[in-house]
């Protein structure tokens, strides 16, 4: 079993899905995109999008479109240092493809320019959960990942920044962005992914 947290962006709430492989990812239909598709480039059974990706994949893929590398955990490393397949909002594709995505890098598209929103406490969506997943995996908490910026989300930050020299503000902006995906990306699966697939 896979469990997927799907932000919804209509209400600005996390949905929690149960899923076995074979499902079809929430929000998607006529096999645009299974369960077992999105997690294939990662060994973790946890994983995070959105509903706005989820639709817009949907929608692109009815041309008969097959994509992979749709997430991946940040301590397994990813193509940039903050890339968007640690979000779960991107996905590879064949190069000559015309895509609805507003984003386009060679043959990957996303929801977002590479480069990570500002986080205020109080945040949710899958942004939140690669601040969490990256504090677990370079040791500042060990946490259960939920996706919300909570408190003990904010201790963890703000413990990160005064290791590093950072205002020590619960603010994850752009230069603690930059400095956190660079440590983590790639840190090591052992100490990261506690979520680890057995048998399915």
């Amino acid at each position: 079993m896979y469990t997927i947290y799907v932000h919804n962006n209509e209400s600005n709430r996390l949905e929690r899905y149960r899923l076995k492989p074979y499902h079809n990812m929430p929000y998607t239909y006529s096999n645009a995109l299974s369960v077992s598709a999105f997690f294939a480039n990662t060994i973790s059974v946890i994983g995070w999008t959105s509903t706005d990706f989820l639709r817009l994949w949907t929608s692109f893929s009815k041309g008969g479109c097959i994509g992979n590398y749709f997430f991946r955990r940040i301590a397994e490393g990813g193509h940039i240092q903050q890339s968007m397949h640690y979000a779960g909002l991107a996905a590879r594709i064949p190069f000559n493809y015309d895509v609805p995505f507003p984003f386009k890098e060679k043959n990957h598209v996303s929801l977002f320019p590479s480069g990570y929103p500002t986080l205020f406490p109080g945040d949710i969506g899958p942004f939140v959960f690669i601040l969490q997943d990256a504090l677990i995996s370079l040791g500042f908490t060990n946490c259960p990942l939920d996706g919300f910026f909570g408190t003990a989300t904010t201790r963890a930050l703000v413990s990160f920044k005064n290791d590093h020299a950072l205002p020590p503000t619960p603010v994850f902006d752009k230069k603690t962005s930059h400095l956190l995906t660079f440590l983590a990306a790639g840190s090591g699966i052992n100490n990261a992914i506690k979520y680890v697939r057995k048998s399915i």
